[in-house]
C-alpha cells in the first residue's frame, strides 16, 4: 500500500506521467520528476488527470519547472541527462536525436521542449 501523492489517501496507486507518454508522438519519457503516484480517483477519475485539463496542465508546469531549476547550463550531452534527471540511457539518446548538435552539446531549451513533449507551457 502507498499514499496518493494527490489526495493522501492510503491503498492501491498507479503511476501516472505527468508528461504523458503519448505526448509529441510517443514521446514520453521516464525520469522521476515525470511520475506522481496516483490513485484511481485521482488518476482516472471524473476529476482525475485523465479527465481534468487543468490537472494535466499544472503538472506538465510542475515537471517544466523542475527541468527549468535543474538544467542550469546552456548546453548538454545525452550523458548529462541520464546523470542529472536519472533518464534512462537510450531514452537521452532519444531526447536529442531529432536536436542540432552545436559544439558545446544540444541547446537546454531545445531538449525541455523535447522532454516536453515537444511543447513549452506558460
Amino acid at each position: 500500500m502507498k499514499q496518493c501523492q494527490r489526495c493522501g489517501r492510503w491503498g492501491d496507486v498507479e503511476r501516472h506521467h505527468k508528461v504523458p507518454k503519448g505526448m509529441g508522438a510517443g514521446k514520453g519519457y521516464d525520469f522521476p520528476a515525470n511520475f506522481i503516484d496516483l490513485c484511481w480517483d485521482c488518476h482516472r477519475g471524473n476529476s482525475g488527470a485523465h479527465r481534468d485539463p487543468g490537472v494535466m496542465l499544472q503538472y506538465k508546469l510542475e515537471v517544466q519547472g523542475y527541468l527549468l531549476k535543474t538544467l542550469t547550463k546552456s548546453h548538454y550531452l545525452p550523458e548529462d541527462l541520464v546523470k542529472i534527471l536519472k533518464l534512462p540511457k537510450k531514452q537521452a539518446q532519444k531526447v536529442v536525436r531529432p536536436l542540432f548538435l552545436e559544439s558545446r552539446g544540444y541547446r537546454r531549451e531545445d531538449i525541455i521542449r523535447q522532454l516536453m513533449g515537444g511543447k513549452l507551457y506558460e
